[in-house]
């Protein structure tokens, strides 16, 4: 495992327990059976789901927290990170990933386009296993910033129902990344109706 994923682990817990607080705490001031407005995107991190990931693999491979090895913590990564991958790679795709990348990786890009390259992969060498608005294109930035909270709520849902996995417990595929393709061009679709830009 590379450097980066092992500063990621070292720094987990941490930021572990700070965002679990902070769940717990947007939970607890949600008014019950009210809508709440969803927050615009600023960023993800594949370390804040670390733990989820953790706990199904343990319960998977019978394996102790403590007695994890590089190996396991780059799988568990690999999982923590799936969703991630997925809505990047989707962006990838369709021609809108940040200028950042258009100009500094152009060949690991098509690599992705070609599928020689893992959304998960990318995600890890390029984004330091991270999602930022400078990841995607101007053009695609309003919609990233609309939806993707709301995508966080809608894909385990999606996971469970169309993929039949749970959460936090795969690794990045193709083919559920045909999938979650069909489901987010649906999303922007209604997203560009909606908001006047045309269809998607």
């Amino acid at each position: 495992m590379d450097s980066v994923n092992l500063i990621c682990l070292a720094s987990t817990v941490v930021i572990a327990i700070v965002s679990s607080v902070l769940v717990t705490l947007s939970k607890a001031q949600a008014p019950s059976g009210r809508a709440t407005k969803v927050e615009p995107f600023e960023s993800d991190n594949a370390q804040w789901y670390f733990d989820a990931s953790m706990d199904i693999y343990c319960r998977k491979t019978g394996k102790a927290p403590d007695s994890l090895t590089e190996d396991d913590a780059e799988i568990i990564y690999g999982w923590a990170s799936t969703h991630m991958a997925m809505f990047l790679t989707w962006a990838i795709m369709r021609g809108e990933a940040g200028t950042v990348h258009v100009e500094d990786e152009p060949q690991a890009l098509q690599k992705v386009r070609l599928r020689e390259m893992t959304g998960t992969e990318f995600l890890s060498r390029y984004c330091d296993c991270r999602l930022w608005k400078e990841d995607f294109s101007q053009d695609i930035l309003p919609f990233v910033q609309q939806y993707y909270m709301q995508y966080l709520v809608d894909y385990p849902k999606f996971a469970r129902g169309t993929l039949g996995k749970e959460e936090f417990s795969f690794p990045f595929s193709w083919e559920d990344y045909d999938a979650v393709q069909k489901f987010l061009d649906g999303k922007y679709a209604r997203w560009k109706k909606k908001s006047g830009k045309g269809a998607g």
